[in-house]
């Protein structure tokens, strides 16, 4: 219709006005003891919230925080920092689906590491089970990093990071973009505690952008 204003569904969120976009879908119910949002400095923080029911896989977890790409060319980047965090919390950035991945800051015995998990979900129906291999691509300084998820228009993805926010490492892992049971292939921030243990840490993500180009 010439003159109707043109809508656009929002994808990036600086998590301003103590709440979150509409964009956001949980991959449960949504729960209080998921994330809070603070007024203060404008950030959404994510508990390393323990699964009480089966391990923590990303694939098994209620407090995912999930949303659906609206480009298939499109560049995701948050920044964060993990807080209070005790051994094995991790926060992170990923892509939901029967093969999926996410990269994420986990503070380990030895420090900080920025690890790059896939998962592979064998059975999709009923509660389902799904199988995980970390690997961790690099050791780092202190808690905040900078995470990039690029999507390409032949269904793949990689990641990229930085200590910055200015100068990124891509990752050589090409990951296949590939849809979910009941919808299609959806990002997400997530975090939780890998060995399942309960904690007070979380991961702070002062932003989520999104750009529809990839570089």
């Amino acid at each position: 219709v010439e003159n109707a204003p043109q809508y656009k569904i929002a994808t990036s969120d600086h998590f301003k006005n103590g709440k979150l976009g509409l964009q956001w879908q949980w991959q449960a119910n949504p729960n209080p003891d998921f994330y809070s949002l603070s007024s203060q400095n404008d950030s959404l923080s994510l508990y390393c919230w323990a699964n009480p029911k089966r391990e923590n896989l990303l694939w098994y977890a209620p407090n995912v925080l999930t949303q659906i790409p609206q480009s298939n060319q499109l560049m995701a980047t948050a920044k964060l920092n993990l807080k209070d965090e005790k051994t094995h919390d991790f926060a992170g950035l990923g892509m939901v689906g029967h093969e999926y991945s996410y990269i994420c800051i986990e503070r380990t015995e030895n420090g900080y590491a920025l690890n790059e998990v896939s998962g592979h979900v064998i059975e999709k129906t009923w509660q389902g089970k799904a199988e995980e291999t970390v690997k961790t691509v690099c050791r780092l300084d202190d808690s905040q990093v900078w995470l990039k998820l690029c999507l390409s228009e032949n269904k793949t993805y990689h990641y990229a990071y930085s200590t910055d926010g200015i100068t990124y490492q891509h990752l050589a892992t090409k990951h296949i973009l590939q849809n979910s049971t009941w919808t299609g292939a959806k990002l997400c921030l997530w975090a939780a505690n890998r060995t399942n243990q309960p904690s007070k840490g979380y991961g702070e993500y002062d932003y989520f952008v999104v750009e529809d180009s990839c570089n």
